[in-house]
Protein backbone atom coordinates (compact mmCIF):
# COMPACT_ATOMS: atom_id res chain seq x y z
CA UNK A 1 0.00 0.00 0.00
CA UNK A 2 3.02 2.65 -1.08
CA UNK A 3 1.90 6.33 0.07
CA UNK A 4 -0.80 5.22 2.42
CA UNK A 5 -0.98 4.59 5.57
CA UNK A 6 -2.27 1.53 7.53
CA UNK A 7 -4.22 2.09 11.12
CA UNK A 8 -4.69 -1.22 12.02
CA UNK A 9 -6.14 -3.94 14.58
CA UNK A 10 -8.72 -2.19 16.78
CA UNK A 11 -9.29 -5.78 18.99
CA UNK A 12 -12.39 -5.29 21.84
CA UNK A 13 -12.62 -7.73 25.08
CA UNK A 14 -16.14 -7.29 25.26
CA UNK A 15 -16.61 -3.40 25.36
CA UNK A 16 -13.20 -2.66 26.72
CA UNK A 17 -10.74 -0.88 24.25
CA UNK A 18 -7.86 -3.66 24.24
CA UNK A 19 -5.60 -2.46 21.37
CA UNK A 20 -4.78 0.01 18.53
CA UNK A 21 -2.07 1.85 16.67
CA UNK A 22 0.09 0.76 14.81
CA UNK A 23 0.48 3.06 12.04
CA UNK A 24 2.70 2.18 8.69
CA UNK A 25 4.34 4.97 6.16
CA UNK A 26 6.31 3.76 3.27
CA UNK A 27 9.06 6.13 2.52
CA UNK A 28 12.34 6.64 0.54
CA UNK A 29 15.08 6.67 2.76
CA UNK A 30 18.42 8.05 1.27
CA UNK A 31 22.00 6.73 3.43
CA UNK A 32 23.53 10.14 4.81
CA UNK A 33 27.22 11.01 3.97
CA UNK A 34 28.52 9.35 7.08
CA UNK A 35 26.31 6.03 6.53
CA UNK A 36 27.70 4.57 3.30
CA UNK A 37 24.99 2.32 1.81
CA UNK A 38 24.77 2.30 -2.47
CA UNK A 39 21.06 1.40 -2.72
CA UNK A 40 18.27 3.18 -1.82
CA UNK A 41 15.55 1.25 0.37
CA UNK A 42 11.94 1.19 0.38
CA UNK A 43 10.88 1.60 4.03
CA UNK A 44 8.02 1.56 6.42
CA UNK A 45 7.51 2.70 10.05
CA UNK A 46 5.95 1.44 13.03
CA UNK A 47 4.59 4.80 14.30
CA UNK A 48 2.61 3.57 17.40
CA UNK A 49 1.59 0.62 19.55
CA UNK A 50 -0.60 0.14 22.15
CA UNK A 51 -2.20 -2.66 24.31
CA UNK A 52 -4.51 -2.11 27.40
CA UNK A 53 -2.47 -3.03 30.64
CA UNK A 54 -5.09 -5.27 31.74
CA UNK A 55 -4.28 -7.36 28.00
CA UNK A 56 -0.14 -7.25 27.87
CA UNK A 57 1.93 -10.02 27.88
CA UNK A 58 -1.04 -12.03 26.22
CA UNK A 59 0.83 -11.96 22.34
CA UNK A 60 -2.01 -9.38 21.21
CA UNK A 61 0.77 -6.55 20.50
CA UNK A 62 2.69 -9.58 18.23
CA UNK A 63 -0.47 -10.41 16.57
CA UNK A 64 -0.71 -6.44 15.81
CA UNK A 65 2.29 -6.45 14.22
CA UNK A 66 1.82 -9.99 12.55
CA UNK A 67 -1.24 -8.43 11.01
CA UNK A 68 -0.16 -5.41 9.67
CA UNK A 69 2.51 -7.18 8.03
CA UNK A 70 0.10 -8.66 6.19
CA UNK A 71 -0.74 -5.71 3.80
CA UNK A 72 2.67 -4.23 3.64
CA UNK A 73 4.22 -4.81 -0.29
CA UNK A 74 7.40 -4.08 -1.71
CA UNK A 75 9.42 -2.86 1.69
CA UNK A 76 12.67 -3.78 1.73
CA UNK A 77 12.22 -2.97 5.88
CA UNK A 78 10.10 -2.11 8.79
CA UNK A 79 11.79 -0.01 11.18
CA UNK A 80 11.10 1.16 14.78
CA UNK A 81 12.31 3.65 17.38
CA UNK A 82 11.60 3.66 20.94
CA UNK A 83 12.38 4.44 24.28
CA UNK A 84 14.94 2.01 25.22
CA UNK A 85 14.27 -0.45 28.12
CA UNK A 86 15.07 -4.06 28.28
CA UNK A 87 11.00 -5.08 28.44
CA UNK A 88 10.29 -3.59 25.17
CA UNK A 89 13.55 -4.03 23.61
CA UNK A 90 12.50 -8.27 24.07
CA UNK A 91 8.93 -7.34 22.87
CA UNK A 92 10.60 -5.66 19.54
CA UNK A 93 13.18 -9.02 19.63
CA UNK A 94 10.46 -10.78 19.69
CA UNK A 95 8.60 -9.16 16.42
CA UNK A 96 11.91 -10.45 14.53
CA UNK A 97 13.56 -6.63 14.94
CA UNK A 98 17.01 -6.15 14.93
CA UNK A 99 19.04 -3.45 17.09
CA UNK A 100 20.78 -1.05 15.18
CA UNK A 101 20.93 2.13 16.95
CA UNK A 102 21.18 3.18 20.54
CA UNK A 103 21.29 7.33 20.93
CA UNK A 104 23.36 8.77 23.78
CA UNK A 105 20.91 11.49 25.22
CA UNK A 106 18.60 10.77 27.38
CA UNK A 107 14.16 11.65 26.15
CA UNK A 108 12.83 14.22 28.07
CA UNK A 109 9.88 12.54 28.58
CA UNK A 110 10.69 8.88 29.35
CA UNK A 111 14.52 8.85 30.68
CA UNK A 112 15.19 6.66 28.52
CA UNK A 113 18.15 6.33 25.15
CA UNK A 114 16.13 6.31 21.81
CA UNK A 115 16.92 3.13 20.28
CA UNK A 116 15.99 1.88 16.47
CA UNK A 117 15.33 -1.24 15.32
CA UNK A 118 14.70 -2.80 11.65
CA UNK A 119 12.90 -5.40 10.82
CA UNK A 120 14.19 -7.03 7.11
CA UNK A 121 11.67 -8.37 4.05
CA UNK A 122 13.85 -8.39 1.49
CA UNK A 123 17.82 -9.13 0.64
CA UNK A 124 18.39 -5.91 0.92
CA UNK A 125 16.80 -4.84 3.93
CA UNK A 126 18.77 -8.12 5.69
CA UNK A 127 21.88 -6.73 4.23
CA UNK A 128 21.43 -3.54 5.88
CA UNK A 129 20.16 -4.57 9.04
CA UNK A 130 23.22 -7.14 9.45
CA UNK A 131 25.66 -3.95 8.31
CA UNK A 132 23.80 -1.71 10.95
CA UNK A 133 24.35 -4.42 13.84
CA UNK A 134 27.32 -4.95 13.30
CA UNK A 135 28.53 -1.36 13.00
CA UNK A 136 26.51 -1.15 16.56
CA UNK A 137 28.36 -4.42 18.03
CA UNK A 138 31.47 -2.02 17.16
CA UNK A 139 30.43 0.63 19.00
CA UNK A 140 28.85 -1.17 21.98
CA UNK A 141 31.82 -0.60 24.55
CA UNK A 142 31.96 2.79 23.86
CA UNK A 143 27.99 3.80 23.52
CA UNK A 144 27.83 1.11 27.65
CA UNK A 145 30.33 3.20 28.74
CA UNK A 146 29.27 6.64 28.07
CA UNK A 147 25.44 6.08 28.77
CA UNK A 148 26.59 3.54 31.77
CA UNK A 149 24.53 1.08 30.56
CA UNK A 150 24.99 -2.49 28.99
CA UNK A 151 23.85 -2.83 25.09
CA UNK A 152 22.07 -6.12 24.39
CA UNK A 153 24.57 -7.30 21.76
CA UNK A 154 27.68 -9.18 21.59
CA UNK A 155 30.11 -5.78 21.44
CA UNK A 156 33.73 -6.82 19.22
CA UNK A 157 36.95 -5.46 20.45
CA UNK A 158 37.75 -3.74 16.91
CA UNK A 159 40.11 -0.64 17.37
CA UNK A 160 40.96 -0.74 13.25
CA UNK A 161 39.48 2.09 11.34
CA UNK A 162 36.67 0.35 8.53
CA UNK A 163 35.71 2.49 5.44
CA UNK A 164 32.85 3.42 7.14
CA UNK A 165 34.81 4.63 10.11
CA UNK A 166 36.22 7.29 7.70
CA UNK A 167 32.99 8.34 6.20
CA UNK A 168 31.79 9.33 9.46
CA UNK A 169 35.05 11.10 10.88
CA UNK A 170 35.14 13.09 7.53
CA UNK A 171 31.76 14.11 8.06
CA UNK A 172 32.55 15.12 11.51
CA UNK A 173 35.91 17.28 10.38
CA UNK A 174 34.68 18.56 7.58
CA UNK A 175 30.81 18.54 7.75
CA UNK A 176 28.44 19.28 10.29
CA UNK A 177 28.43 15.27 11.71
CA UNK A 178 27.08 15.92 15.83
CA UNK A 179 30.19 15.11 18.39
CA UNK A 180 28.74 12.11 20.17
CA UNK A 181 26.91 10.88 17.20
CA UNK A 182 30.21 10.31 16.07
CA UNK A 183 31.18 8.72 19.21
CA UNK A 184 32.21 5.31 18.46
CA UNK A 185 34.66 6.25 15.28
CA UNK A 186 36.07 9.06 16.96
CA UNK A 187 37.51 7.03 19.78
CA UNK A 188 39.01 4.25 17.63
CA UNK A 189 40.53 7.14 15.83
CA UNK A 190 42.14 8.52 19.17
CA UNK A 191 43.44 5.23 19.95
CA UNK A 192 45.03 4.82 16.54
CA UNK A 193 46.45 8.33 16.60
CA UNK A 194 49.83 9.33 18.15
CA UNK A 195 48.91 12.96 18.36
CA UNK A 196 47.97 14.74 21.51
CA UNK A 197 44.34 15.91 20.92
CA UNK A 198 43.60 17.92 23.82
CA UNK A 199 40.25 18.90 23.13
CA UNK A 200 39.15 15.21 21.67
CA UNK A 201 41.00 13.57 24.55
CA UNK A 202 40.10 15.64 26.65
CA UNK A 203 36.12 15.29 26.73
CA UNK A 204 35.86 11.44 25.22
CA UNK A 205 38.66 10.07 27.19
CA UNK A 206 38.83 12.11 29.97
CA UNK A 207 35.36 12.87 30.20
CA UNK A 208 36.37 16.49 31.02
CA UNK A 209 33.12 18.84 30.81
CA UNK A 210 33.33 21.49 28.19
CA UNK A 211 33.21 24.32 30.60
CA UNK A 212 36.17 23.04 31.80
CA UNK A 213 37.89 22.37 28.56
CA UNK A 214 37.39 25.69 27.27
CA UNK A 215 38.78 27.03 30.29
CA UNK A 216 42.07 25.04 30.08
CA UNK A 217 42.36 25.58 26.27
CA UNK A 218 41.22 29.08 26.34
CA UNK A 219 38.26 28.64 24.36
CA UNK A 220 35.35 31.07 24.65
CA UNK A 221 32.66 28.57 24.21
CA UNK A 222 31.30 25.51 23.31
CA UNK A 223 30.98 26.50 19.60
CA UNK A 224 34.53 27.22 19.55
CA UNK A 225 35.61 23.97 21.44
CA UNK A 226 33.34 22.04 18.42
CA UNK A 227 35.28 23.89 16.08
CA UNK A 228 38.57 23.03 17.45
CA UNK A 229 37.63 19.60 18.22
CA UNK A 230 36.94 19.22 14.09
CA UNK A 231 40.29 20.53 13.14
CA UNK A 232 41.88 17.66 15.91
CA UNK A 233 39.73 15.19 13.99
CA UNK A 234 41.41 16.34 10.60
CA UNK A 235 44.49 17.12 11.86
CA UNK A 236 44.72 13.24 13.12
CA UNK A 237 43.30 11.93 9.66
CA UNK A 238 45.45 13.49 7.66
CA UNK A 239 48.67 12.40 9.75
CA UNK A 240 46.98 9.04 9.12
CA UNK A 241 46.72 9.17 5.49
CA UNK A 242 46.64 12.65 3.86
CA UNK A 243 45.50 11.37 0.24
CA UNK A 244 42.35 9.58 1.05
CA UNK A 245 41.69 12.52 3.61
CA UNK A 246 42.00 15.46 1.23
CA UNK A 247 39.82 13.04 -1.61
CA UNK A 248 37.25 12.38 1.16
CA UNK A 249 36.88 16.58 1.80
CA UNK A 250 36.55 16.58 -1.31
CA UNK A 251 33.77 14.81 -1.93
CA UNK A 252 32.15 16.19 1.29
CA UNK A 253 32.13 19.67 0.05
CA UNK A 254 30.43 18.50 -3.21
CA UNK A 255 28.35 17.11 -1.62
CA UNK A 256 27.30 20.03 0.70
CA UNK A 257 27.22 22.40 -2.35
CA UNK A 258 24.60 20.21 -4.25
CA UNK A 259 22.43 19.22 -1.16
Amino acid sequence: MRGDYLNNSVRRYGQVFVARGVIWWPSRWRRTVAIHWQRHCVDGGVSRIAVHPARQREGTGQQLIAGALQYTRDLDYLSVSFGYTGELWRFWHRCGFVLVRMGNHREASSGCYTAMALLPMSNAGKQLAEREHYRLRRDAQALAKWNGETLPVDPLNDAVLSDDDWLELAGFAFAHRPLLTSLGCLLRLLQTSELALPALRGRLQKNVSDAQLCTTLKLSGRKMLLVRQREEAAQALFALNDVRTERLRDRITQWQFFH
